[in-house]
């Protein structure tokens, strides 16, 4: 269909399917954006001289379906990490470093050998081959990485570092993993996964 052809009511239509695929709001509203933008760029290109049937478009209960995520208790803490420790698996040991360092999923799973001093418990966030960062303001200089006490002695032998080099494709797996295995240890979703 020719751009000039995009009518307001096709722009409530692409919100109703946005709405019956279950997006959330905020999610409606980014897309929402993002084809006003695109429109934007083409009538200017094409010198259209029409109003963006995208703009100021109203989504019912915008905003109202917002959520603040919980954070973890210290026994929750030791709860996960105790059992991510226990587990064996390479994945869950994601878990107790996320939780402690607050970095991004992608950016510990993309760590390198030369990233992580295990002697002195330090970590530096900086981009490699294997993936970008999320931002400019990702890079971070080295990070002290304080362990809870189970945490130390396990590190210690290399077994948290030598899983994440198993890891780094299939980040939606991982990130399910980890998802799983909080809902299965009773804790609640954060921003952690």
């Amino acid at each position: 269909r020719d751009v000039s052809e995009y009518s307001r009511e096709d722009a409530k239509l692409f919100v109703h399917h946005l709405q019956m695929k279950g997006n959330k709001t905020a999610t409606i509203r980014r897309r929402v954006n993002s084809v006003s933008a695109i429109l934007n760029y083409a009538y200017s290109e094409l010198d259209l001289d029409k109003r963006n049937p995208f703009t100021r478009l109203f989504i019912q209960n915008e905003g109202g379906d917002v959520f603040k995520r919980g954070t973890f208790s210290d026994e929750q803490l030791k709860y996960g990490y105790d059992k991510a420790l226990s587990s064996g698996s390479t994945v869950k040991l994601l878990m107790p470093l996320i939780g402690e360092t607050g970095c991004r999923l992608a950016e510990i799973v993309g760590f390198r050998v030369c990233d992580i001093e295990l002697e002195n418990a330090l970590i530096q966030i900086r981009p490699n081959t294997a993936r970008r960062l999320k931002t400019k303001n990702s890079v971070r200089p080295p990070h002290f990485w304080v362990t809870p006490e189970g945490l130390s002695n396990k590190h210690k032998d290399n077994r948290m570092v030598s899983g994440f080099f198993h890891v780094t494709s299939g980040m939606a797996c991982v990130g399910q993993t980890m998802r799983l295995l909080l809902s299965t240890s009773g804790q609640r979703k954060t921003s952690m996964v």
